[in-house]
């Protein structure tokens, strides 16, 4: 009966230990994801806003700038909340 319990709760500890590395590469990929949208957004803004000041006509990178900044906000509140 011993081995029988032993053996039980070395299942129950390796099921836990699984259910453990599954939660962090979840969130080891949410992060990642977060990350790569910020990397993004902080290279292709500044594009976006010199292709807008070098060109005639009014200023339209504003819009692109909230836009995608309220989108990466809002990311980054669902990862780290």
């Amino acid at each position: 009966m011993n081995t029988t319990v032993t053996a039980a709760m070395s299942d129950y500890r390796a099921m836990q230990r699984r259910d453990a590395e599954a939660r962090a590469r979840k969130r080891v990929q949410e992060m990642r994801g977060f990350y790569m949208n910020a990397t993004m957004y902080s290279i292709l803004i500044p594009l976006i806003w010199i292709v807008n000041l070098t060109s005639k006509g009014p200023i339209w990178a504003i819009w692109p700038t909230l836009g995608w900044g309220i989108g990466v906000t809002i990311h980054g509140m669902s990862v780290f909340a």
